[in-house]
């Protein structure tokens, strides 16, 4: 087996584990026996046990990203890309609930940790979300608020305002319901 096929054997058993078993609770050398390694052999690949969980995330971060340019990229009008972007990382975010065991707990326990990770993330968000904006605007369908930037920032932190909600909200309906909602809000506004 090549390095590179093994190094993504020990990524592909870690996600298995940690969506198990959660994070700190999957040891490494759980992670090798699933592999069919020594614990050692994993060193070669992870200088330790938090990069193999960043690698994990990082993974599930790139996933993520992949999936929302794609539905994204498939409407035209900014309006539309606008909802399928929140409707999109709001289905992705309780898929990962879903299937990722621990989430909730790991979510809480690990929120400094995940947070960090998620450093990237969030720049490359605020720069789809201004891409999403600047079109808007320029297709007319959106006002000019001033700072393209501070207005992205502003929108991807009210999007991770909900984020811990919609990753224990259990009915995916009522997600998409409320996302519908902030959206309405969002595009219409509150004034009378």
């Amino acid at each position: 087996m090549q390095n590179n096929d093994l190094r993504e054997q020990i990524l592909e058993r870690a996600i298995e584990l940690t969506a198990k078993h959660g994070f700190r609770k999957t040891s490494l050398n759980e992670i090798a026996r699933a592999c069919g390694k020594k614990k050692s052999t994993l060193y070669h690949y992870f200088s330790s046990k938090d990069e193999l969980i960043e690698a994990v995330i990082n993974t599930q971060i790139n996933r993520v990203e992949t999936i929302i340019l794609k539905a994204v990229n498939s409407v035209e009008p900014a309006d539309e890309k606008l909802l399928v972007y929140c409707k999109t990382r709001i289905k992705l975010l309780f898929e990962i609930a879903s299937n990722f065991a621990t989430f909730r707990e790991d979510y809480l326990d690990e929120h400094s940790f995940i947070e960090k990770m998620r450093e990237r993330y969030d720049i490359d968000e605020m720069r789809m979300i201004k891409s999403i904006l600047l079109l808007g605007i320029e297709q007319g369908i959106f006002r000019d608020l001033g700072d393209p930037d501070e207005v992205a920032e502003a929108f991807v932190i009210a999007m991770k305002g909900y984020e811990y909600r919609w990753a224990i909200e259990s009915d995916r309906g009522r997600l998409i319901k409320k996302v519908e909602k902030m959206m309405d809000i969002l595009f219409v506004g509150i004034k009378a």
